[in-house]
């Protein structure tokens, strides 16, 4: 449940848009990737909503980035590696990520472990196909402004239990059925007036997906259940449209959440603070 929490915070944070995403940087995105998500700063910083979930600070408009980010995941579930892409005018430290980047044009700079960029160098002066997790990519980014692609999410919970104590760990049925029957979880969010957001996870079965899809219903009331005053928690009273759909091994949720309410959300929670 954590990470799954996780991604929907990296799925807000994060934008890239479908016209940036040259046939080089796709070729980036090999069919070893687990995980790919994108952050175009520039695009982000405006959004109402953007700034609600961040307790509605909002920066300095001279200090606000603009560089685009991409994020690419490959390896084991025990010993990931992340190749992080910058692209465009960027400063000489991007928050949160490492100090070294190495160039691979004017405008697009790559940094990671040895491997990862030596890896990236070759992809890039290589023309080949697309991978198919590349193609993935390229479709949620032409639909969305954010978007994220997780391929086998909860297998990183089959690898890491035991792993300090060295001992093979045990099988357990009903975690090991869950861990088996989610095979890819995606999601994308279209900034404007109105915040569309569209979730999709594909299962092993229909049976799966359906099952699902009847338990999804009950999200917005599970998230106010659990944290009455989080933030997620209070923007469910803002959702429009919210509707659950399975088809085939597919379920999928889809919500509105209009940048007016986002906005009254923010100014309340202000007068709040005022009063306390």
């Amino acid at each position: 449940m954590k990470r799954i929490a996780a991604l929907v915070t990296l799925l807000v944070a994060a934008c890239c848009s479908a016209a940036d995403l040259s046939p080089k940087l796709l070729r980036l995105i090999g069919d070893d990737a687990r995980m790919v998500t994108g952050a175009d700063l520039g695009r982000q910083r405006d959004s109402v909503l953007e700034q609600f979930l961040r307790s509605g600070v909002t920066p300095d408009a001279d200090t606000r980035p603009t560089y685009q980010v991409l994020w690419i995941e490959r390896g084991s579930a025990n010993s990931p590696a992340t190749l992080t892409v910058v692209m465009g005018a960027a400063p000489s430290k991007v928050p949160d990520e490492p100090d070294e980047f190495t160039a691979l044009d004017a405008i697009t700079r790559v940094a990671g472990d040895p491997e990862s960029i030596a890896e990236a160098q070759r992809r890039w002066t290589v023309e080949q196909p697309l991978s198919l997790m590349a193609a993935k990519v390229r479709r949620l980014a032409q639909s969305y402004d954010n978007w994220f692609l997780l391929v086998k999410p909860f297998s990183a919970a089959a690898g890491t239990q035991g792993a300090v104590s060295g001992e093979a760990a045990p099988v357990r049925k009903y975690r090991q059925e869950l861990i088996e029957a989610v095979e890819e979880i995606s999601g994308g969010i279209r900034f404007g007036s109105i915040n569309e957001l569209h979730l999709e996870a594909v299962f092993r079965s229909p049976e799966d997906a359906s099952a699902v899809a009847t338990l999804a219903r009950w999200l917005p009331g599970i998230l106010q259940v659990q944290g009455s005053d989080s933030p997620v928690s209070v923007l469910v009273d803002a959702v429009e449209n919210f509707t659950v759909h399975a088809d085939g091994q597919r379920a999928s949720i889809s919500l509105w959440i209009p940048e007016e309410k986002a906005r009254a959300l923010i100014e309340a929670r202000k007068a709040r603070q005022v009063v306390e």
